[in-house]
C-alpha cells in the first residue's frame, strides 16, 4: 500500500511539474518597434513570458514620457511652453544628460533639437538658419525643473533608449531573471551567462557585424554614420558631423552612460577616448580606414574580429 501511495505522489508531483513549466515558460523572447527603434529581449527564469512583457511595458512607459513627437509626453510638453520638466524619471535622464553636456564641454547636448529640426525639414540649410537654430542650443541655460528660455527645445534621443534598457534590466532582475539580454535600438545590456554581442557593421546592413565582444553584466552602445539624420551633429557648427569615425562603441555601468558616450565618442573621435576611459568606461573606435582603436582599459583579446577589411591597430 505504501509504495502505490508514493506511486501515486511520484505521478502527482510529476504533472503538477509538467503543467508549472507549461504555464510558467522558462525562456521567453520578444520582438517589437519602440522609441522609432527595434527592441529585442530575451529572457530565462521563472515566468519569463511575465517578466519580459512588464519589460515591454516600461519601454512604452519611457517613450511616452521622454519622446519629443509625443503629444502628452513630458518632452513634448516642456517643448511647447511646459513650465516643469514631468515626472521624476524624465527630469533624472535630463539631468543626467546635463552631466554629460559639462563633461564634453557641449559636445553632447539635449538641447539640440532645433538644428535636428532644421535638417529635418531642409538637408542643406542656409547659413543663417544654422545660425539660428546654433543660437537655441545651450545645455547651460537649463534650470532643473523650470521651463525653456529662448526658443530651446529638448531632444533625449542620445540617452533615453540606454535609459530605458537600464530600467528593463532593472525589472528582469527583480523578477528573478537569470539570464537575459536587451537590445534597444543597438543599446544593449547582458545579465548572467556570456553572451556572444555583435557590433555592427558602420559600412554594411543592419545586421551585418564585423566582430563579437564575449561579456555578461555588462552594457555597449553603439553610435555611427548609420545614425545620420537622427542625433549625430556638431553643437559648435550646425552641421552634421564629418568625421574620419565610422562607429563608436562604448561599454559603461549603465546602458544610459553608454548611449551618451558612444555618441560623444563618436563625435570626438580618437580624442575622446581619454574621456571614455576616465568614466571607467571601454570605448572601439572604426575609422573609416577600417582602422579599429581601442581605450587602453581594453584589451585586445577582449574583442573578436570577424571581417577580414577591420583591422585593430
Amino acid at each position: 500500500m505504501k509504495f502505490k501511495w508514493a506511486g501515486a505522489l511520484f505521478l502527482l508531483v510529476f504533472v503538477l511539474l509538467i503543467i508549472l513549466i507549461a504555464n510558467n515558460p522558462f525562456d521567453y523572447k520578444k520582438t517589437g518597434t519602440a522609441m522609432d527603434t527595434m527592441y529585442n529581449i530575451t529572457a530565462h527564469g521563472l515566468n519569463a513570458e511575465r517578466a519580459v512583457t512588464k519589460g515591454i511595458d516600461k519601454i512604452t512607459e519611457v517613450e511616452n514620457r521622454m519622446s519629443a513627437t509625443i503629444l502628452d509626453s513630458d518632452i513634448y510638453k516642456l517643448n511647447n511652453g511646459g513650465q516643469t520638466w514631468g515626472n521624476h524619471d524624465t527630469i533624472r535622464v535630463i539631468n543626467r544628460s546635463r552631466y554629460f553636456s559639462w563633461l564634453s564641454g557641449g559636445i553632447f547636448d539635449a538641447t539640440i533639437k532645433p538644428i535636428v529640426d532644421l535638417y529635418a525639414n531642409d538637408s542643406n540649410p542656409k547659413a543663417a538658419d544654422i545660425a539660428l537654430a546654433r543660437a537655441k542650443v545651450d545645455y547651460k541655460k537649463l534650470v532643473e525643473n523650470q521651463p525653456l528660455s529662448n526658443g530651446m527645445q529638448l531632444d533625449l534621443g542620445a540617452i533615453a533608449k540606454g535609459y530605458a534598457v537600464d530600467e528593463v534590466a532593472l525589472i528582469l532582475r527583480q523578477e528573478a531573471m537569470t539570464n537575459y539580454i536587451i537590445d534597444i535600438g543597438g543599446n544593449v545590456s547582458v545579465y548572467g551567462k556570456k553572451y556572444k554581442v555583435g557590433i555592427r557593421d558602420p559600412f554594411g546592413d543592419a545586421d551585418d557585424t564585423f566582430a563579437t565582444i564575449t561579456a555578461s553584466n555588462a552594457n555597449i552602445a553603439t553610435s555611427g554614420k548609420y545614425e545620420r539624420g537622427e542625433h549625430i551633429y556638431d553643437t559648435k557648427t550646425g552641421l552634421p558631423i564629418d568625421n574620419n569615425v565610422a562607429s563608436a562603441t562604448v561599454m559603461a555601468g549603465s546602458a544610459m552612460d553608454a548611449d551618451a558616450m558612444s555618441t560623444i565618442l563618436y563625435i570626438m573621435g580618437e580624442n575622446g577616448l581619454k574621456l571614455v576611459e576616465q568614466q571607467n568606461a571601454k570605448g572601439i573606435l572604426v575609422l573609416d580606414d577600417g582602422t579599429v582603436v581601442l581605450t587602453s582599459n581594453m584589451k585586445p583579446e577582449e574583442i573578436k574580429i570577424s571581417n577580414n577589411k577591420f583591422k585593430l591597430r
